[in-house]
């Protein structure tokens, strides 16, 4: 799975080309101080809004290539805020060496955009099989119809099915997952139908 260029992590890091610098910072100000001295690289905060400044500057890159500062997930605020605790529990619980917290709703923490390594895959497919074992976490899943609700990835989406499915059946780096992880992710992934 690829991702768009200039996605990384919660920060919204969106790097420009040589074409969006030549008129300069002068011809679009910024909004406010938190983005002033921006220049040809900017790093969006979680409270500012890096997707405007992103396309009126003629980078090339789509709003779908970079992710919005502010939450992309179409939930309920109660919803959205449970599954991101739920999720950052499973994490805490899991204590794997690469972070995988949610800390807003628009990028999930993929191990793609977490370095993309095996040792990202393995810690990951650990910790969406601590989610769905943890506590009622499976049944909020199924309760509020989140297994294929769109988990935005930096400009593409995944869902918790496709997740569970890829984990089970080791595609991409979840093969070396060990076999225990991806039976039982395998046993929730079938659950879901």
């Amino acid at each position: 799975m690829l991702l768009a260029s200039g996605a990384t992590g919660c920060g919204g890091k969106v790097e420009t080309d040589s074409s969006s610098t030549a008129s300069g910072p002068a011809s679009n100000p910024p909004a406010d101080d938190s983005t002033s001295g921006a220049s040809s690289t900017s790093t969006a905060s979680p409270t500012s809004t890096s997707t405007a400044s992103a396309t009126s500057t003629g980078t090339g890159i789509g709003d779908a290539a970079i992710t919005p500062a502010t939450s992309a997930c179409a939930l309920p605020a109660a919803t959205e805020q449970g599954l991101l605790d739920r999720w950052n529990a499973a994490v805490a619980a899991a204590a794997e060496a690469i972070d995988f917290r949610w800390v807003m709703c628009g990028l999930f923490p993929h191990p793609t955009i977490k370095g993309g390594t095996e040792d990202a895959y393995v810690d990951f497919a650990a910790i969406l099989l601590q989610f769905f074992q943890q506590g009622d976490d499976f049944a909020f899943l199924a309760q509020n119809q989140l297994f294929t609700t769109p988990l935005p990835i930096g400009g593409i989406n995944t869902s918790f099915k496709q997740l569970a499915s890829d984990v089970a059946s080791g595609v991409s780096l979840f093969e070396y997952a060990p076999t225990a992880t991806r039976a039982a992710v395998a046993v929730y992934l079938a659950r879901m139908n």
